[in-house]
């Protein structure tokens, strides 16, 4: 789960900080912030919950601190505790493929709701551009690629087989 769910996080921001704890422009939904690029409500839920402690920044960043990547963690999983489709689908599934977990956080209704599979994307003002989900996917792809060789390199590096990667990954997604 957490490999599938760093692929998704780098696809949304190829994991550059000023968009992890900052906001982009989505051309069709507007104003993203943080590292899953939460727009609308769900943005303004994270703006409360980051809020509360302490966490957001009087210019609407995020803090810069493992508190607050902690935190976007949290509310992720929160999100999705308090979501049939994304708790059955995703979060409860502790064994699911990277395929799979790809096909339940991408695509409508999913939990990253991005444009999966794809050709155009309508901007805010109505018109149509074109878009490369192929694309997306791949760099999604990639990056679970890239986050599964770290954590198999960190296990041969480990007499026991665990590593912070793993636990603090697992400690994530089983809390």
């Amino acid at each position: 789960q957490a490999i599938a769910l760093l692929g998704d996080i780098g696809r949304e921001n190829d994991f550059k900080l000023d968009k992890i704890f900052g906001s982009h422009k989505d051309p069709a939904r507007g104003n993203n912030l943080g590292m899953v690029s939460w727009q609308g409500t769900r943005r303004k839920n994270l703006e409360k919950f980051l809020s509360k402690r302490g966490l957001l920044n009087a210019d609407g960043t995020i803090q810069r601190s493992e508190e607050a990547m902690k935190a976007q963690v949290e509310f992720a999983k929160l999100e999705m505790e308090n979501n049939k489709r994304w708790k059955k689908g995703f979060l409860d599934n502790k064994d699911i493929s990277i395929e799979k977990a790809r096909d339940e956080l991408g695509g409508a209704g999913s939990y990253f709701g991005w444009a999966k599979g794809q050709t155009t994307i309508r901007k805010a003002d109505g018109t149509r551009v074109s878009f490369d989900s192929g694309a997306q996917e791949s760099k999604a792809n990639a990056y679970s690629k890239t986050a599964e060789i770290v954590v198999k390199e960190e296990n041969k590096n480990t007499i026991s087989g665990r590593t912070p990667i793993n636990n603090q990954a697992e400690k994530i997604v089983n809390s």
